[in-house]
């Protein structure tokens, strides 16, 4: 792994760390595979690997990520929800996304409350 003084003398971009970082995970072997039934041989697109470039932002604070959690189970709305935190609707999309996958939000929950709250 390099050290920030590489990084910092332009031997090493930020790109290139990811993708030596990424290629080292063993979460991420399904990526090298080259047979047909994975994936194509050819260059990886990583998804989201330079958003910040684009001002979107994925660092929350723990304690918005309770208040998210909560405000989306009452039935607010990406934009109110991007409104509150003050972030924008991709941010939220994302996050939302994200929660999701890991099992945090439930679409069946936010409906039975039956509270929700629109435009």
């Amino acid at each position: 792994m390099p050290t920030h003084y590489e990084i910092a003398a332009g031997k090493r971009t930020v790109n290139k760390l990811e993708k030596s970082y990424i290629e080292g995970r063993k979460q991420f072997e399904g990526l090298k595979r080259t047979d047909r039934t994975r994936m194509a041989t050819g260059k990886v697109y990583y998804a989201l690997d330079d958003i910040d470039s684009y001002g979107v932002f994925l660092e929350w604070y723990e304690e918005d990520i309770e208040k998210f959690d909560e405000l989306f189970h009452k039935g607010l709305t990406i934009d109110r929800l991007a409104a509150h935190f003050n972030r924008t609707e991709d941010e939220i999309g994302i996050l939302i996304m994200d929660r999701a996958i890991k099992g945090h939000l439930s679409v069946v929950q936010r409906q039975k409350k039956g509270n929700m709250v629109y435009n």
